[in-house]
């Protein structure tokens, strides 16, 4: 399905007209205090029917809102692929230690896994698991999943480290190649 179509699709899947659509871009640009966030019905019409015309982020984002649509899923309407961001990250090379970035834009998926074992544990007994582990977490998936421990080091600087303070902040999780 053409991107018009499915734009089309999706509004009148949700029963709004464009002059609704408009509306509600107002209140959008009125919170953000900022023009670039709304959507004319001629706007909106000619985006609708000509495949020449590009949103803005100001318009994908309201649009999104508007829509309840994510923002990649629009983008993806536009032959842009966020999934493939984090495949020409790995693909560029860093010469530098560097804060992994968690991007809040990334819809993630977190797992529960082990933050902080007993300090009491002792490897050469048999423990049950939910007593070797004393607190448990939310990891961010994809955190995880860009793990290289083959060839990279990576390292956690505890929340009360300053001894590489301000240069490394303490909580910082960094890795080097």
């Amino acid at each position: 399905m053409h991107r018009r179509e499915e734009l089309k699709r999706i509004q009148t899947r949700l029963g709004i007209s464009t002059r609704e659509v408009a509306a509600r871009s107002k209140k959008i640009a009125e919170q953000e205090k900022n023009t670039a966030f709304l959507i004319s019905n001629s706007w909106l019409t000619q985006i609708e029917t000509s495949s020449a015309a590009l949103p803005s982020v100001h318009k994908l984002f309201t649009l999104a809102c508007i829509y309840h649509v994510g923002c990649a899923r629009l983008l993806s309407l536009y032959g842009v692929d966020i999934q493939k961001i984090a495949a020409y990250h790995d693909q560029m090379p860093t010469q530098k230690t560097h804060p992994i970035r968690a991007d809040a834009l990334e819809e993630q998926t977190a797992v529960e896994l082990p933050v902080r074992f007993d300090s009491g544990l002792n490897l050469s007994r048999t423990n049950l698991l939910s007593r070797m582990i004393e607190a448990w977490g939310q990891v961010p998936l994809e955190l995880v999943r860009r793990l290289d421990l083959r060839h990279r080091s990576y390292g956690f600087i505890g929340l009360d480290d300053y001894s590489m303070y301000p240069l490394l902040r303490p909580g910082l999780c960094a890795n080097r190649p």
